[in-house]
């Protein structure tokens, strides 16, 4: 799940078309991970895992605000990746929505993927070790 987020959305770093969606599927992929790991790790991690579930689907809404975001529920016989994985991930979103907002003349969208930037940085941030 996160390596295929994560092959999606560098193959559209350069490119305009398709990086919401790309950046859309990544942010779910992070909630859905942080959901199971919630609900499968120590317990002791849970309230970073809520965090991290948190940032995602704030940033899954930035992109999307006048729809009421789904997050599918993670398949249960995958493991919950590695935080590194998950870290990266959100690192390369970050580059991505803040290249893609420099390059758009809406300013609405423009903002919007600032903002999606922001969350993605804080899902980043919150894992750096």
């Amino acid at each position: 799940m996160i390596t295929d987020a994560y092959e999606t959305l560098k193959q559209h770093q350069s490119t305009a078309v398709g990086v919401i969606e790309a950046a859309k599927d990544a942010f779910t992929v992070i909630a859905a991970s942080m959901e199971l790991a919630e609900e499968t790790r120590p317990p002791e991690l849970h309230a970073s895992y809520a965090l991290l579930h948190q940032e995602a689907v704030d940033g899954l809404a930035a992109l999307s605000p006048r729809a009421n975001a789904v997050i599918p529920t993670a398949d249960r016989a995958v493991d919950v990746p590695e935080l590194e994985k998950i870290s990266s991930l959100g690192g390369l979103l970050c580059e991505v929505l803040l290249t893609a907002a420099e390059h758009h003349t809406d300013v609405n969208q423009r903002l919007a993927l600032l903002n999606a930037a922001a969350h993605a940085a804080q899902i980043r941030d919150l894992l750096a070790p």
